[in-house]
C-alpha cells in the first residue's frame, strides 16, 4: 500500500534529521574553535541583563552587530554555561530545520528532487564550517530565518507551484498584509542574525522574474522595505568590519581590477569546491592578485561568458538555470572582495561564505542528475551511494573541529603556509608552559610572513612573562615597524610597554606611553584604567579620579571604573559619592565583590542593617567568600547580635585561616567588658 503524502513527508524529514545527525556526530562531541570565546558568554558580566542590553543597544560590545545570534548565546549561557556541546546541538538541529525549510521552499517553487537537493544541502561537507563551528552560529540561525521570510514572500506573492500564470500579488488585487508583515519581521531576524542574508531582497527579484515573467509597480513597492532594511544594515556592517573588527590597512588597500580578479576567482573557487569538496580547510591560501598577469582574467572572463550563455539559451533551458547562476553570484556578493571583511587578511575564500550561495547549484545539479535517463532503480542506487559518501566526508570534516589546536593542525596540513594557524599553535604552546615551542612556531610564522606584527606581539608578551624586558621591548617596537600606521599594532604594542615599564618602576615613562596610547585610542578603556592605577601609585588622584571620570563618560556601564572610583573617593573621605557609584555599579553588575565592598562603605555610614543585607547577598552569591562573612559578623555586633556575629568571624577564619581582621574581630567580641 503506497504512503499517502503526509507519511511521505515525515519520512523525508526522518531521513534528512537523521543523515544531518550522523554527520554532525563528531561536532556534537567538540570543544571550542577560534573566535568561540568571543561569542559564547565567558566573564559573569556576559551573562548579566545589562550585557544582554549593551548586545542590542551598544554596537562594538560583540565584534559584530548581531544582536539576535549573541541573544541565543546569551539565553544559553543561562542553560548549559560554558559546555560546549549545548551550543554545538543548537546548531546540528539548526541546520535540521535549515535543510527542511529549505525542502519546503523547493516543493512549493516546483523544483523537481526537492528533497534530494535538500537532503545534499544536510550533510554536504561545504557547510561543516558553518555548522560545526559554534561562531557560525550567525550562519544557521539567519538561515533559519531567511527560510521562513522566503517562504512567507512566497504566499504573500502568491508565486505557486506552477510557474504558468502571472498570478502573484498584483494580479490578484489583493495582499495578504499579515504575511508581509511576518516576511518582513523574518527577514529583519535573518540579517539581525548575519547580513549576508540581506541579500534576500535580489533573491525574490529573481524568483519573480523566473515565475511570473515580470514584475509590476506594486512588487517593486512591496520590496522597498526589504531593501531598506538590506541597505542600511549593510552600512552598519559594513563600518563595524573596519572600525571594531579591524579591515583595514595595506592588506585591504586593493584596487577595482584586483577585486574583480578576486571575485572571479572565488566563484570558480566555490564551484569547484562544492562540486569536489576535497581538502575543505578552516583557512585557504591567499593568492597573489595581479591584474598584469593576464591568465587571471580568465575567471572573470568565465563567469561573465557562462551567464551570457544562459541568458541565449533560456528560451531553450528557460529561466531557471540562469536564476540558479545569478542566486550563487548575489548571495556570495558580499563575500567577493568589492567590500572589505576581516577574513580577507587570511585568505579571500571561505567555506562558510557560501552557505547560503550553493544552494543555487545543487539545485541545477540535482535537476541534471534527475533528468538523466535510466531506470528508476538505477537513480535511488546512485541517490543513496552519493549521500552516502558525503555523510561520510562531513563526518571526517568534522572531526577537525574537536578543538583549536585540532583545527589548526588541520589547516596547516591543507595549508602548509597559514601563519594564522602557526600563531595560534605558539599561543597554545605558551598557556600549556612550552615556551620553547610557542617560540618556535612564532618563528616559523614569521619566516612565512614578516609583513605580519602578530608575531612579533606574541614573542614580546612570551619574553614579558619571563621577565626578559629588553627582548620584549625589542619585539614591540618591530610589531610597531613591520606596521607602521597600523593603529591596532600601535596601541597593542604601546599598551604592552606601558605594563612593561610599569613593572619595571619606571613609572613617568609608563605614564607617558599610556598617554600616547589614549591619544590614539581615547576609548580603549583597559589603557584607561591601568593609566589611572599608575597614577595613584605615582600619588595622583586628582588626576587618577579624572581618568575614572573619562572612562564612566566614554562607558556609563563600566563597572569596572565604578568600582575603582567608589574605592578612591571612600579612601578619600567622600562617603556618599563613594557609596552612590558604588550603587550605580552594583544595579548594573550586582557581583559579591562590589556587594562586599558597598557593606563595607555601610558600616562605616552606621548603617548596618543595610550592610548586613549586603554581605548576605555576597555570600549567596559566593559561599567561600571570607571577606563577606566578617563583614557580615561586624553588621550584627553593630546590631547587638553577638552570638550571630561570633559564628561569622569563625566561619570567616574557617575559610582563611590566617585572617588578621576577623581574628581580631572575634577576640574583640570575646573580650569581657571592662
Amino acid at each position: 500500500m503506497p504512503l499517502s503524502r503526509t507519511s511521505r513527508a515525515l519520512v523525508g524529514a526522518a531521513a534528512i534529521a537523521l543523515l544531518t545527525l550522523l554527520a554532525y556526530i563528531p561536532a556534537l562531541r567538540a570543544g571550542y574553535a577560534w573566535d568561540d570565546p568571543d561569542h559564547v558568554p565567558q566573564a559573569p558580566f556576559q551573562r548579566t541583563g545589562t550585557f544582554l542590553k549593551w548586545i542590542w543597544f551598544k554596537p562594538g560590545a560583540t565584534p559584530q552587530y548581531y544582536p539576535l545570534t549573541h541573544t541565543t548565546f546569551w539565553i544559553e549561557s543561562h542553560i548549559w554555561g560554558m559546555n560546549p556541546a549545548g551550543y554545538h546541538a543548537v546548531n546540528v538541529l539548526l541546520q535540521i530545520a535549515n535543510s527542511l525549510l529549505l525542502w519546503a521552499v523547493l516543493r512549493r517553487l516546483n523544483v523537481a528532487a526537492a528533497w534530494l537537493a535538500a537532503a545534499i544541502f544536510a550533510v554536504h561537507p561545504i557547510n561543516v564550517e558553518s555548522v560545526a563551528w559554534i561562531t557560525e552560529r550567525k550562519n544557521t540561525l539567519s538561515a533559519f530565518f531567511y527560510f521562513l521570510s522566503f517562504l512567507l514572500a512566497m504566499r504573500v506573492w502568491k508565486i505557486d507551484r506552477e510557474p504558468s500564470g502571472p498570478q502573484h500579488a498584483s494580479a490578484a488585487g489583493t495582499i495578504n498584509w499579515p504575511a508581509y508583515a511576518l516576511c518582513l519581521t523574518c527577514f529583519v531576524a535573518a540579517v539581525l542574525s548575519k547580513t549576508v542574508t540581506s541579500t534576500l531582497p535580489a533573491a525574490l527579484v529573481l524568483v519573480l522574474w523566473w515565475k511570473h515573467r515580470r514584475l509590476d509597480r506594486r512588487d517593486v513597492l512591496m520590496l522597498l522595505p526589504f531593501l531598506a532594511v538590506a541597505l542600511g544594515v549593510a552600512l552598519l556592517t559594513s563600518g563595524m568590519e573596519q572600525w571594531n573588527v579591524g579591515a583595514y590597512g595595506s592588506e585591504f588597500m586593493l584596487s577595482f581590477a584586483e577585486r574583480c580578479l578576486i571575485a572571479g576567482r572565488a566563484l570558480w573557487f566555490y564551484t569547484a569546491k562544492l562540486f569536489w569538496p576535497a581538502r575543505l580547510a578552516f583557512i585557504y591560501p591567499r593568492w597573489n592578485v595581479d591584474p598584469a598577469e593576464l591568465w587571471q582574467w580568465t575567471f572573470p572572463a568565465a563567469v561573465i561568458i557562462a551567464i551570457t550563455v544562459l541568458w541565449l539559451l533560456r528560451g531553450r533551458l528557460g529561466r531557471g538555470p540562469l536564476v540558479a547562476a545569478l542566486f550563487f553570484i548575489v548571495t556570495l556578493f558580499p563575500a567577493l572582495g568589492f567590500i572589505n571583511v576581516y577574513p580577507m587578511r587570511f585568505s579571500f575564500v571561505a567555506d562558510h561564505f557560501q552557505y547560503l550561495a550553493g544552494i543555487g547549484l545543487i539545485v541545477v545539479a540535482v535537476q541534471l542528475f534527475w533528468r538523466l535517463p535510466g531506470p528508476q532503480a538505477v537513480r535511488c542506487l546512485a541517490t543513496t551511494a552519493l549521500l552516502a559518501c558525503l555523510t561520510f566526508l562531513t563526518c571526517r570534516q568534522a572531526r577537525a573541529y574537536k578543538d583549536e589546536p585540532t583545527l589548526w593542525r588541520d589547516t596547516l596540513a591543507k595549508n602548509p603556509a597559514c601563519w594564522l594557524a602557526m600563531d595560534n599553535l605558539g599561543v597554545d604552546a605558551a598557556n600549556r608552559g612550552d615556551d620553547h615551542a610557542a617560540l618556535t612556531w612564532y618563528d616559523r610564522s614569521l619566516a612565512v610572513y614578516p609583513a605580519q606584527p602578530e608575531a612579533h606581539l606574541l614573542r614580546g608578551q612570551l619574553f614579558m612573562s619571563e621577565g626578559q624586558a629588553e627582548d620584549a621591548e625589542r619585539e614591540f617596537a618591530a610589531a610597531v615597524a613591520v606596521a607602521p600606521g597600523d593603529t591596532r599594532t600601535a596601541v597593542r604594542a604601546g599598551q604592552a610597554v606601558a605594563r612593561l615599564l610599569a613593572a619595571r618602576g619606571r613609572l613617568e615613562e609608563a605614564a607617558q606611553k599610556y598617554q600616547q596610547v589614549l591619544a590614539i585610542e581615547p576609548r580603549l578603556e583597559p589603557a584607561r584604567l591601568e593609566y589611572a592605577l599608575l597614577l595613584r601609585r605615582l600619588n595622583r588622584p586628582d588626576q587618577a579620579i579624572d581618568q575614572y571620570q573619562k572612562a564612566i563618560e566614554q562607558n556609563p556601564d563600566s563597572v569596572a571604573a565604578r568600582s575603582a572610583l567608589s574605592e578612591m573617593l571612600f579612601q578619600a573621605g567622600y562617603l556618599n559619592d563613594a557609596m552612590q557609584i558604588i550603587a550605580q555599579a552594583i544595579d548594573i553588575e550586582p557581583g559579591p565583590t562590589l556587594r562586599n565592598n558597598y557593606g563595607v562603605m555601610l558600616l562605616k555610614a552606621r548603617r548596618p542593617a543595610e550592610a548586613a543585607q549586603q554581605f548576605s547577598s555576597a555570600i549567596a552569591a559566593r559561599p567561600d567568600f571570607a571577606e563577606a562573612y566578617d563583614g557580615l559578623g561586624s553588621a550584627l555586633e553593630a546590631q547587638g547580635n553577638v552570638a550571630a556575629a561570633i559564628a561569622m568571624y569563625q566561619k570567616a577564619l574557617s575559610l582563611k585561616p590566617d585572617f588578621p581582621a576577623a581574628r581580631d574581630h572575634l577576640a574583640h567580641v570575646r573580650r569581657p567588658p571592662s
